[in-house]
């Protein structure tokens, strides 16, 4: 399943980007290339709250970004989504 969670939110980022001015190409290429060096990084063992504070400058574009995924509860969205998902292969396993 995860493959499609992540699949899911990367459209929904190449849409934000062509939304907000990129055009699909650029904006695909933007999330593509964010995402795999974003893997890199986090492969040679930083954690991801490491990584997220190394990037976030103060008062920055990032911190503005990460604020209102807070704001709108992002982390209860996920846990949501993925606590459907568990309910439904319990439920197929049956």
């Amino acid at each position: 399943s995860g493959p499609g969670y992540l699949c899911y939110i990367y459209e929904q980022l190449i849409l934000a980007g062509v939304e907000l001015g990129l055009t699909e190409k650029a904006a695909t290429e933007l999330v593509l290339g964010t995402v795999e060096g974003t893997a890199a990084l986090l492969a040679r063992g930083e954690s991801p709250e490491e990584l997220r504070g190394r990037v976030t400058s103060k008062g920055g574009t990032t911190a503005a970004a990460v604020s209102t995924m807070e704001t709108r509860q992002l982390s209860d969205l996920l846990l949501a989504s993925l606590t459907a998902a568990v309910v439904r292969a319990r439920e197929l396993a049956r």
